[in-house]
């Protein structure tokens, strides 16, 4: 199970309403349960994760996998708050499914330039419970490895830290780098779903995050087919096994 943590979801969308296993408001608009999507972003997010394979569109990366939509950014997509963040990670921590279900993975493709000890919290947290917790670096970038650009949660060590790469296999240009960074992915005119039954490409770390979300939803089935423990030692060490590392040391998820 994926939380989505973002703007909300189109949960009517044709490549995504069998995925959604629940939702949940933490925003100050619309009741609890009202999760649309304050823009695109939130859904497109989602659609890279767990689109159905039916053929049309677009198929996500895990696309049996199922979500937990938990929505705390508005329309104004720099209005969310770590509060509400934070409220969001928590109730995935306790959430738990109709057959008993629990959260395995954070998909935070958001962020803010301010350390919080409750944030961090939080993420600690979740780790302690098992969760791993993926969030994207930033889009802050400058084009140059020699200065760090730092984005929270993304900078903790509890997370997997993600960066967007290009076609050619290069870190892009506006992806934060700094000494924290787990994986890229790549990024750039990324196509997905977004609301009204649509889609479109977007750019950013945001849809780079999501893929490595993916990659783990595979690793946890592999697992399990296995009858392997399900730990995040074992998830990162099987999730490892399958990247490859760029000539600049950058460590690339390989679905092949």
């Amino acid at each position: 199970m994926n939380a989505i943590i973002d703007s909300g979801c189109d949960i009517t969308h044709p490549d995504l309403r069998e995925n959604i296993i629940d939702v949940r408001n933490f925003t100050d608009t619309g009741t609890k349960s009202d999760v649309q999507d304050s823009g695109i972003h939130g859904t497109h997010v989602s659609g890279i994760v767990a689109a159905k394979d039916d053929r049309k569109g677009m198929v996500g990366i895990a696309p049996k996998s199922k979500l937990l939509i938990l929505k705390v950014l508005g329309e104004d997509p720099n209005s969310g708050n770590y509060q509400s963040l934070v409220e969001a990670i928590d109730y995935a921590i306790r959430w738990r499914g109709p057959n008993n279900e629990k959260v395995a993975t954070l998909n935070l493709s958001l962020g803010g330039s301010k350390n919080d000890v409750t944030l961090h919290r939080a993420i600690r947290k979740a780790y302690q419970n098992g969760i791993v917790s993926v969030a994207a670096s930033g889009n802050d970038g400058d084009g140059r490895r020699s200065t760090s650009e730092i984005f929270y949660p993304g900078f903790y060590k509890e997370v997997l830290q993600v960066g967007a790469m290009t076609r050619n296999d290069q870190v892009a240009h506006y992806s934060n780098t700094n000494k924290n960074i787990d994986y890229v992915a790549p990024g750039t005119n990324i196509f997905s779903t977004i609301p009204n039954g649509e889609y479109a490409q977007l750019t950013g770390t945001s849809m780079a995050v999501p893929q490595i979300t993916g990659a783990i939803s595979l690793v946890h089935r592999l697992l399990k087919e296995k009858d392997q423990k399900i730990s995040i030692p074992n998830v990162l060490t099987t999730l490892n096994k399958c990247t490859v590392l760029t000539k600049q040391g950058d460590r690339i998820v390989s679905f092949v």
